[in-house]
This record gives structure tokens, C-alpha cells and sequence, in this order.
């Protein structure tokens, strides 16, 4: 059924959803595995923090498997961009103004909020995730890193690609020091969302695509195909799982506070999010199928699309 899948890259993928799960779940409970470590001012993150790097790290390296050595047309594909992560972003988003409107009892926000969460560029504005998906920050910097990926890629091709990563390393480094110390004020935690601090994240991800292509990791299949195809299913919903998960954790006080047990209030949760995102995936697909995103040849594999999806 996935055969076509990079074994390796689901697993990564898997190990980032388990984190971020572990690190937000712990947080509603004040768990030490949800306070952040690191270096303040720098690189302070939970093991969240560590996913969402690893989704920088990934969707470089799935990019460069993808297109490295590929020729296309920036425009078309930045459109694919769009095409592949938009939907999904915009049918978690429905769900993230459901549960404002029923914790509000109404929906009464500023004439931007509509552009801002339409764009997913919350983050870019100040205003981090929003008031409907907290975690919906990471469309921005993603996006630019979809930007440049072309011109990065070419780079280094062109060039030496050790000495591209260095200045990627640099350059994040600087800006690191710049925004942690104040020195370029920003607001709502631009450590997170300004692109420049992740841009060797992402770069890293590009180099190991390009430097590694051939590696034998990248066949890597376990012997088993049910566990195979479990992580594949797991890496697939990995995007809708990211936007969702963040919006139903109130599910997990309201289960104990009905007097569940917390390991089992936790199997809920997690059971509800994963079935949530199932049903975006499936959904999604519907979408992907009809003539506007396939007319042109635009997205001309669904299956590959699917395997192919931001994370």
C-alpha cells in the first residue's frame, strides 16, 4: 500500500509527533516533560521545540528528494506549495473556529483576524498562532522557507554545499544572538517564526537530501509491512495532527475533571486527534482529486502528493 514511501522519513516524522504530543499533554498537567531546556535566549525549547526543528530538517530533506533533481517552474511549484498544504490547514481551521465560537459563545474579532487567518500568517503579525490554532505560526516561516528553497537548492548545487550549510549555520546563529539579546526587537517568541532563525534548519535538511540521496537509509524498510505501514499512516496524518492536537486538549482536563483516570483522559485525547486528522486526510484527498487541483497535471499523482505532504 505505501511502497512508494521512504521508510525512514516516517519514522522521523513519528518520532516529531510523539514529542510534540508528549510536551503539550505534559503542560496541561505542569509535567517536567513540558518545561523547556536548552540555552535561554537562544535555543530554549521543549521537546516540542524539537519537533517542530525536526519538521524544518524534514520538509528541506523531503523537498531535495523530491525536486532535487528535477527541473521545474518556481511558479508552479510554489502553487503545488499551496495546493498540497492549504486545504488542510483550512479544514483544521474550521474546527479551531468551532470550538472559539463555543468557548466564546460568538466569534468578535478585528477585520484583519479574517486575512490573518486566512494566511495562516498570525505569526508574522505578532499575533503567533491566532485565537483558533495556536500551532498554525509554522505556516509562515514555512512558506518563505518554500520560497527560497529553489535558490537554496541551486545554490548548492552550484557551489560547495558544506560551505552554503556554514553560512545558513552563521546566519541563524546571528540572528539568534540579535533577537535573543534585543537587539532586533520582535514580537511573540521570534525565535519560533522569524525565518531567518530556522533557515539553517531547513538548509540542513537540504544538504542531507543532496549529499546523501544515495544512502542506504533511505531504503530502509522494516521486515514487517504492518509496521511499515503504521508509520506511514502516522507520518501522512502528521500535518493535520500538528494543527489539531493543540485545539482539543481541553478535552483532557474536561475527562478528568468527569473523574477519568489521566492515563486514560491521555488515551482519549490522543485517540480523538488521530481520528480527527483521519478524517481531514480523507477529506483532503476528495479535494485533491477534483479537476481544479488536478487540471494542468498540477498535482499529477495523488498517492505521491499524499506521501508527499508538508512534513
Amino acid at each position: 500500500m505505501y511502497s512508494s514511501r521512504i521508510t525512514f522519513l516516517d519514522i522521523i516524522r513519528s518520532i516529531a509527533i510523539v514529542l510534540l504530543l508528549t510536551a503539550h499533554t505534559a503542560q496541561v498537567f505542569g509535567s517536567p516533560l513540558g518545561k523547556p531546556f536548552g540555552i535561554e535566549n537562544f535555543y530554549w525549547v521543549t521537546l516540542g521545540g524539537i519537533a517542530v526543528t525536526l519538521f524544518f530538517i524534514l520538509s528541506g530533506l523531503a523537498l531535495e528528494l523530491k525536486y532535487g533533481t528535477q527541473q521545474i517552474k518556481y511558479k508552479d511549484f510554489i502553487i503545488r506549495r499551496v495546493l498540497r498544504i492549504y486545504p488542510l490547514y483550512y479544514l483544521s481551521l474550521i474546527l479551531g473556529i468551532l470550538i472559539y465560537a463555543s468557548e466564546h459563545h460568538a466569534i468578535a474579532l478585528h477585520w484583519y483576524d479574517a486575512f490573518l487567518a486566512a494566511t495562516g500568517l498570525y505569526a508574522f503579525a505578532g499575533e503567533w498562532g491566532g485565537p483558533f490554532i495556536v500551532t498554525s505560526w509554522f505556516l509562515g516561516p514555512i512558506f518563505v522557507m518554500y520560497f527560497i528553497y529553489p535558490a537554496l537548492s541551486s545554490s548548492m548545487a552550484k557551489y560547495n554545499k558544506m560551505s552554503v550549510l556554514v553560512l545558513l549555520l552563521l546566519t541563524s546563529i546571528a540572528f539568534r544572538l540579535l533577537i535573543g539579546n534585543g537587539i532586533l526587537p520582535l514580537p511573540n517568541r521570534p525565535l519560533d517564526w522569524f525565518p531567518l532563525c530556522r533557515v539553517f534548519e531547513f538548509g540542513l535538511g537540504v544538504y542531507i537530501g543532496k549529499a546523501f540521496v544515495h544512502s542506504n537509509c533511505f531504503r530502509f524498510k522494516f521486515r514487517y509491512s504492518l509496521l511499515n505501514n503504521f508509520l506511514a499512516t502516522l507520518a501522512i496524518l502528521s500535518f493535520p495532527l500538528f494543527l489539531v492536537h493543540i485545539i482539543f486538549r481541553f478535552v483532557i482536563t474536561d475527562l478528568v475533571n468527569l473523574g477519568i483516570t489521566i492515563p486514560l483522559a491521555i488515551i482519549i485525547y490522543i485517540v480523538l486527534v488521530l481520528f480527527l486528522s483521519w478524517v481531514i486526510t480523507i477529506i483532503d484527498q476528495r479535494i485533491q482529486s477534483t479537476k481544479l487541483f488536478t487540471k494542468q497535471k498540477m498535482l499529477p499523482n495523488l498517492q505521491g502528493g499524499l506521501i508527499n505532504r508538508l512534513f
